[in-house]
């Protein structure tokens, strides 16, 4: 009985041994891969996935939408600019 005993608290010790070294492994290779770049762009992503989460469920995503027609409003009228100054250089080397 007792050698019986001994060799299931040795087995015990084994396996929480064996789990406590895979975990040590596991977070060296997370943080290894998190320190990456590819590492960084995913985080990055999921950090943008979360935060549109959270923007939706807040009901921001009429302001965003509010905000993208305020941009692309600006970015009609710095072409139109644009278009006119190009006409203008063109008719100067006409001349």
């Amino acid at each position: 009985m007792l050698e019986k005993e001994i060799k299931q608290t040795l087995w015990k010790i084994y396996k929480e041994n064996g789990i406590a070294d895979a975990v040590k492994r596991a977070e060296a290779e997370a943080k290894k891969y998190v320190d990456s770049v590819e590492g960084h762009l995913w985080l990055e992503k999921l950090a943008y996935e979360k935060a549109e989460e959270w923007l939706v469920e807040q009901g921001g995503e009429k302001a965003v939408a509010w905000r993208q027609t305020l941009a692309d409003a600006r970015k009609k009228k710095i072409m139109h600019k644009f278009d006119r100054i190009k006409k203008t250089c063109s008719k100067s080397k006409r001349l």
